[in-house]
């Protein structure tokens, strides 16, 4: 039996996503498979994105190690192909694009194809969806190879015969400054505290790299300090981490540190740039103002709700502030305001609130109110300041 199946797709007609067909029923076709028309042939990353090849079972194969591999023509039957791909899909670190690799040979409606791109295995590179964002970067021939130096790969095309090609994916050494970051950021502590501060590295070579010994150096100025582990050594690809410990006994103010990153083993592959991060320390030995103005009253809820003025801090911040009933802590709020719901009616309580900075330090506690709770259908009674 001989089946003719052909897929269309005319423009300037609103794009039309075609599905192709299942090959367990093509199983008596020829080697005539057609794709759309000469007029709206598409590169592998437009086949992909349509679909046209989403129903065939390892039509598209994903390749992450080196290897070598087949490419079955495009518009070649998919009974005919045996089982080999029509694409390979290859990611593109540095830039998170990707890389597609196809063998297109003047096939079915594919016969009109210039030779630019039917001499031997075509590379395009993707950058996301729309015409624009893909482009034809080459098209090899036997023996030639394409190299991405950023990221170490390479492709070499072996050979190609009878609606088939042969390519050699690679993937090499390419070395990248390696990433450091310090966490956290800003540090704020109470002289005489221990000031620790988590350095992270990261490897960022390609796959085909062996491991670096990367040296952590510490900068603070007038801050001592010293790193837990001084050297990481770290695979293609792996993360790493030290502590950095600081000295705290300064005086008040805001002091910069900063983390250098070298490669110093002396093997390949060779960093010959410096990583570096950047954080600060605040040695605030002052605690926040009093909390001012503390009032409540009991809501519809029953409930107690406070409010207080705003506490100040010059150095580090307002971290938040406690709330005391009956002089025991009953919960921590970071706003100027909150709602005690374990009360009973009737109840009269001591309410008081302290203000804490992000060093640490704690104001002295505000005045005394009592409350009374009333029931949930009215208030109860306020107080004052004892």
């Amino acid at each position: 039996m001989n089946w003719g199946i052909t897929l269309t797709w005319r423009m300037p007609a609103p794009i039309r996503k075609t599905t192709a067909p299942s090959i367990t029923s093509m199983a008596t076709i020829q080697t005539r498979w057609d794709l759309p028309a000469a007029t709206g042939i598409c590169s592998m990353p437009h086949m992909d994105q349509m679909g046209w090849y989403a129903n065939i079972s390892g039509a598209i194969s994903t390749v992450t190690s080196s290897g070598t591999f087949n490419l079955a023509a495009i518009g070649l039957d998919p009974s005919s192909a045996s089982g080999t791909p029509f694409m390979l899909k290859i990611a593109k670190p540095n830039t998170s694009d990707l890389y597609y690799l196809s063998y297109r040979q003047p096939v079915g409606n594919y016969n009109q194809l210039s030779t630019t791109y039917t001499k031997g295995i075509n590379i395009h590179r993707y950058k996301g969806s729309g015409y624009g964002y893909t482009t034809h970067v080459k098209t090899l021939i036997d023996g030639e190879t394409f190299t991405d130096t950023s990221n170490g790969i390479s492709f070499t095309q072996v050979s190609q015969d009878n609606g088939f090609a042969t390519v050699q994916v690679s993937y090499g050494c390419a070395a990248n400054t390696p990433a450091v970051s310090i966490s956290p950021a800003t540090l704020a502590m109470a002289s005489g505290n221990s000031a620790n501060f988590t350095v992270t590295v990261s490897n960022k070579d390609m796959s085909g790299c062996s491991n670096t010994t990367f040296t952590l150096d510490h900068e603070g100025g007038v801050v001592n300090g010293s790193l837990a582990s001084p050297d990481l050594t770290l695979s293609p690809s792996q993360t790493g981490s030290s502590i950095l410990t600081a000295d705290t006994y300064l005086s008040e103010g805001s002091y910069s540190l900063s983390v250098f990153v070298t490669d110093s083993d002396g093997r390949a592959p060779h960093h010959t740039g410096i990583s570096s991060a950047n954080a600060t320390l605040v040695i605030d030995n002052t605690p926040p103002s009093t909390p001012a103005n503390l009032s409540g009253s009991s809501n519809k809820q029953g409930n107690i709700a406070l409010s207080w003025q705003a506490s100040s801090d010059a150095l580090s911040g307002v971290a938040g502030y406690l709330v005391y009933r009956n002089n025991e802590v009953i919960g921590e709020t970071t706003s100027n305001g909150f709602t005690d719901s374990t009360v009973i009616a009737g109840v009269s309580y001591e309410y008081a609130v302290s203000a804490r900075d992000k060093a640490d330090n704690s104001s002295t506690v505000s005045s005394i109110i009592l409350l009374t709770a009333g029931n949930s259908s009215g208030g109860g009674k306020g107080g004052g300041k004892k």
